[in-house]
């Protein structure tokens, strides 16, 4: 019997080149009375590009809520939110000594007048190249007065909160969502000044395709070959191109695509699938031998999408049964060639599978964007899961010590055995290595490699139930036990924290550098910035453990009375009433 499924009409166009979410129609059911949504502050970055490729800025509408998060931001911290304010703080970054300009605010610390020490903290606080390691060379010398100790510490703590990455991702979406244009040189002199945040990095590439005008040219041409460059960076110059003179991207990429790697390949094979030029039919085939796992798995998706056809592929089957699939996709390219449809608008999206770990009841389910169930499985006690790249999914059995991939029938792919208990956390990387968290096993954090074998064996105090890893390569856990989320490094130690006001159980950074929090005390999803600041909340029907946010701003969790999909607009797109038991762990892919 399948599960009541109501929908209320998608009010927002989700921006992605690999995936569109359908529309649905409204039905005459609403959501639960009881539920009820505090909007505090919209600082959902419905804008942020991933580290793979970068959105159609042509498709992105200004949105006045999102800007004026990143406007606040700026006004924080005495930045006009103006083309000329933004250029005005760029030129500050071009300061090559800098301790010449902190000496004398320094002096400034322990000045008789209050205001003059207030304005010169201030002043050290904005400066974008200042050090924690040049502040604690101050802070030491000799002779320091108490007042400018205390105050340089100041300082000191609001540098280790990563302010100036925050500064420079509001600069820099400022930049891409007005569309300041000719400010490319300007953005690429600072490039070597900017923080290594992945999402100030987006942000800039952003900031990049939206400023860009005719006069560029050059410059992104030689940023596009530039092998010294992120792909981040090399992405967005193809995509500034393309967006000035788009026969002439083409031909650039025609001519080149053979030299492209990894990611850039994937993302020229985007924008040429864009233009609907079958030569990103080519791209895609050639990238199912990439070496990076996530180049080929995304490669694949987007030819499952163009071709319709749903075949199997499991990514870390052997090299002859992938090549198998190869084989077969090659001849459907050739027998296709001049007949491909390139609109993917009304095919299968991304987000179209939910798999429901279902702890009291024993049993996985998976069910499609309609409601249907799909398969169910007997499993005990599953708990943390979530679907693969690959069309697999990942599954953690809380009593059974062990964590299971499923293909997408439900059969077992691979198990990793002889693990701790009470797995609450589980986290697939794009290099097939497997995180999980067990807090009540025994304050565990353990890595495995593809195979199963244990690289990574951490006590964490505090009770962690989920894990992330960042895309810094530390690790981001939620602290049930004490009432945080902390990042960590690969030795434990703790790098920064905030605290959440309630039992945090699950946490992952979006791509704005804010945090999304489930708390199952309280039954509340959550979102932080970086620094503590709580500016979305929801509130759940009991038991909630976990949440996802989507690339279109839109979120969904489970509570003890169904699965609920929530958008932007902080209206109910979809519920899922299903039988199930009290303790549910969903996630939509």
């Amino acid at each position: 019997m399948y599960p009541k499924y109501s929908f209320s009409k998608l009010s927002c166009c989700v921006v992605t080149l690999t995936a569109i979410l359908l529309l649905f129609g409204t039905p005459n059911l609403h959501a639960q009375e009881s539920r009820r949504i505090i909007r505090l502050e919209s600082a959902m970055d419905v804008y942020a590009e991933d580290d793979v490729e970068l959105e159609d800025e042509e498709s992105v509408d200004a949105n006045e809520d999102v800007v004026s998060v990143y406007e606040k931001t700026l006004k924080k911290h005495g930045i006009a939110a103006t083309q000329e304010g933004v250029s005005n703080y760029l030129s500050t970054l071009l300061v090559h000594d800098i301790e010449s300009i902190v000496e004398p605010l320094v002096a400034k610390l322990d000045d008789q007048d209050f205001h003059v020490r207030q304005k010169a903290t201030e002043e050290l606080k904005r400066l974008p190249r200042i050090s924690v390691e040049l502040m604690r060379r101050f802070s030491s010398r000799e002779g320091q007065s108490p007042e400018a100790v205390f105050r340089i510490q100041q300082v000191i703590s609001y540098l280790e909160l990563s302010q100036t990455a925050q500064i420079q991702f509001a600069v820099m979406q400022q930049i891409g969502s007005q569309e300041y244009s000719g400010m490319v040189p300007e953005i690429l002199a600072v490039l070597g000044a900017l923080s290594d945040e992945a999402y100030v990095l987006n942000a800039t590439a952003k900031a990049i395709v939206g400023s860009a005008v005719e006069s560029d040219r050059e410059v992104l041409l030689e940023l596009f070959d530039n092998e010294g460059k992120t792909d981040v960076l090399r992405v967005a110059a193809i995509r500034a191109i393309a967006k000035l003179d788009p026969e002439f991207a083409q031909a650039k990429i025609a001519k080149q695509h053979e030299q492209l790697e990894g990611r850039l390949a994937l993302a020229a094979a985007d924008l040429l699938k864009d233009f609907e030029n079958e030569l990103s039919l080519e791209i895609y085939l050639r990238l199912l031998k990439s070496e990076k796992s996530t180049v080929r798995l995304s490669s694949f998706s987007m030819i499952r999408r163009l071709s319709g056809i749903d075949f199997s592929y499991g990514d870390l089957d052997d090299e002859e049964v992938r090549g198998g699939v190869f084989e077969k996709l090659e001849n459907w390219f050739a027998e296709n060639s001049g007949k491909i449809d390139f609109d993917v608008s009304n095919l299968q999206p991304l987000l179209g599978r939910i798999l429901v770990a279902d702890y009291s009841g024993g049993r996985i389910r998976e069910y499609n964007e309609a409601g249907e169930q799909l398969w169910s499985i007997e499993a005990s006690n599953p708990f943390a899961c979530m679907g693969l790249p690959n069309g697999h999914r990942l599954v953690s059995h809380y009593s059974a010590n062990k964590v299971v991939e499923y293909d997408a029938d439900g059969e077992v792919y691979k198990e990793f055995t002889d693990l701790p208990s009470s797995i609450s956390g589980v986290d697939r990387t794009e290099d097939g290595h497997t995180f999980i968290a067990a807090g009540q096993g025994g304050n565990k954090v353990i890595e495995l490699d593809p195979e199963g074998n244990k690289i990574l064996d951490l006590t964490v105090e505090g009770n962690p139930t989920s894990v992330k890893m960042l895309a810094n390569g530390n690790l981001l856990l939620a602290l049930y036990g004490e009432n945080k989320i902390v990042e960590i490094n690969r030795e434990g130690e703790r790098l920064h924290e905030v605290d959440i006001d309630s039992g945090p159980y699950f946490a992952n950074q979006l791509e704005n550098g804010n945090y999304l929090v489930a708390c199952a005390s309280g039954s509340k999803v959550y979102e932080y910035t970086f620094e503590g600041e709580l500016v979305w909340e929801v509130q759940g029907d009991g038991n909630l453990y976990h949440a996802q946010r989507h690339g279109d701003g839109t979120t969904t969790f489970a509570d003890q009375s169904g699965i609920h999909h929530i958008d932007m607009n902080e209206e109910v797109v979809s519920e899922l009433d299903g039988e199930f038991g009290d303790y549910i762990y969903v996630y939509r892919f």
